[in-house]
């Protein structure tokens, strides 16, 4: 018989187990797979958005030059102009994210958050991790046309806060300008930190209602297992039990069965229809001989005889004997 215990386990094994799987292959796509695939695609519609802003203040420059071009606007008058909207405009959760332009020297020409590097050779300036960021938006341009650079810059408009940047520029050759604008990656990571807790909250949700209706699977087959095991156990009893009763009833028809056949041989016993003479009552056997009946009975029998005269007869041989 097998163990019952490994019989449990093998039970149990079945019903926590997927469960555990399950939660588990939840656990690890949601960190390793989910998580950074969407931090991937989150980055990749930012860098979109960056490119897009960026154009769309590229064709609004040249637009004010082709008024230039007609007669309209000066050139000082339409970079003024230029310069005038770029600082204006701002996009972003909080509308602090910004434009700014640079020339090829490279010097500032327009920055919104820092008006103290206006007009500044910035050759030489260099962010913490000593990327000269100035120099790499000309490479990027004069190599590209236009390009990505990441770098560290100041939290929008704390200059005490230095965090990781990406920004997209592109140059408008005609003026000798690169425009740029940039995100911050904190903002990414908040983005997907965000999405992370209302993901964890609802992981959570779904991981408390399988654990509830894994728990309830696994009472209701705890509850199972042990009547079954219960019923086994009885059922074990019983047949212990009836083999003890089977056992002792054969014992007892073997002992009753050698005492029958014991006295069988002890025993003789006289059926059938047995031939008489009707008129000495002498006993035909088997054989064909005849015998008298007392010596036949004592032959295929037991009976012991002994003898008497009866009333009768002691009336008929012996009348003297009856006065």
């Amino acid at each position: 018989m097998r163990d019952p215990s490994l019989n449990s386990f093998r039970e149990l094994s079945r019903i926590i187990l997927p469960a555990l799987v399950a939660i588990s292959l939840f656990v690890f796509s949601f960190v390793y797979l989910f998580l950074p695939m969407f931090e991937e695609v989150l980055l990749k519609e930012k860098k979109t958005m960056l490119k897009e802003l960026v154009e769309s203040s590229w064709h609004m420059i040249q637009h004010l030059d082709k008024e230039v071009a007609s007669g309209t606007y000066s050139l000082k008058d339409a970079q003024k102009i230029a310069t005038s909207h770029l600082r204006a405009m701002k996009f972003g959760v909080d509308n602090k994210d910004y434009f700014w332009i640079n020339d090829f020297t490279p010097a500032l020409v327009m920055h919104p958050y820092r008006p103290d590097l206006v007009g500044q050779n910035m050759s030489d300036f260099v962010d913490p991790a000593g990327t000269k960021l100035f120099v790499e938006f000309v490479k990027m341009v004069t190599k590209n046309e236009q390009g990505y650079v990441p770098y560290m810059w100041q939290w929008k408009d704390d200059p005490s806060r230095i965090v990781p940047k990406l920004s997209f520029v592109k140059e408008y050759k005609p003026w000798g300008w690169i425009i740029g604008t940039g995100i911050y990656l904190e903002d990414v990571k908040e983005e997907v930190t965000l999405l992370s807790r209302r993901l964890i909250v609802a992981s959570t949700i779904i991981l408390i209602l399988v654990s509830l209706i894994a728990w309830y699977q696994i009472y209701q087959a705890l509850n199972g297992l042990k009547m079954r095991q219960h019923a086994e156990a009885k059922l074990l009893e019983y047949k212990e039990q009836l083999e003890i009763k089977v056992k002792d009833r054969t014992t007892d028809l073997s002992k009753a069965n050698e005492e029958l056949q014991k006295a069988l041989v002890e025993i003789k016993t006289l059926s059938g229809i047995i031939p008489i003479c009707v008129y000495c009552k002498e006993i035909r056997d088997n054989e064909g001989s005849w015998s008298q009946l007392v010596d036949y009975i004592s032959e295929h029998s037991e009976a012991l005889f002994s003898h008497g005269i009866c009333d009768k007869c002691l009336k008929k041989h012996h009348p003297e004997g009856t006065d």
